[in-house]
């Protein structure tokens, strides 16, 4: 009998967290406190740490987490940077986006050489993701307008240089 892995567990229900929460978070944004909304934000931030703690520690890796762990962390980003975008007509926070950008032009290289690579986060990537909550959050509490640009920024430099590593590591594979 093959081997059911169970898709029933903490780390994603974590990630499933993490989804069906960013559309109260978006609702916190426009509605609610800055500091409510930041929480919030933090709070979902942190599932994304704790369930990659939670899937190593209780050897609860699936397939399913795989596929769905970044799809909800690309989900609450979009919706909380659209949401400040309107708010704050804050656009600079689009730029918090490099790694992802960067990671759409590794996948269409990746595509057209006909191979797939398995995705391994580095220090560099989790660097800029971290950096990524840390722009956000200093923004939805209405810190100093130049304070959160540098942030904004040094996170945009910090994604393109994760998106060049994983650029680099894919197009040096053989």
């Amino acid at each position: 009998m093959p081997n059911k892995e169970r898709i029933l567990n903490v780390p994603n229900f974590l990630t499933a967290l993490r989804i069906i929460f960013s559309p109260l978070l978006a609702y916190s944004i426009f509605k609610l406190s800055n500091i409510f909304s930041a929480s919030l934000f933090i709070i979902l931030a942190l599932t994304d740490l704790f369930d990659g703690i939670a899937a190593r520690k209780l050897s609860q890796k699936t397939e399913f987490g795989k596929v769905f762990d970044p799809f909800a962390d690309k989900i609450l980003l979009l919706v909380v940077v659209l949401s400040i975008i309107i708010k704050y007509e804050f656009y600079w926070i689009l730029l918090i986006f490099s790694k992802e950008i960067t990671g759409i032009v590794l996948l269409a290289a990746l595509l057209k050489k006909n191979r797939l690579m398995k995705y391994t986060p580095t220090f560099i990537g989790k660097t800029t993701t971290f950096m990524q909550c840390v722009a956000i959050a200093a923004v939805l509490l209405n810190l100093d307008y130049y304070f959160n640009l540098v942030l904004i920024i040094a996170t945009f430099i910090l994604g393109l240089i994760a998106g060049f590593v994983y650029l680099r590591t894919a197009l040096s594979l053989k």
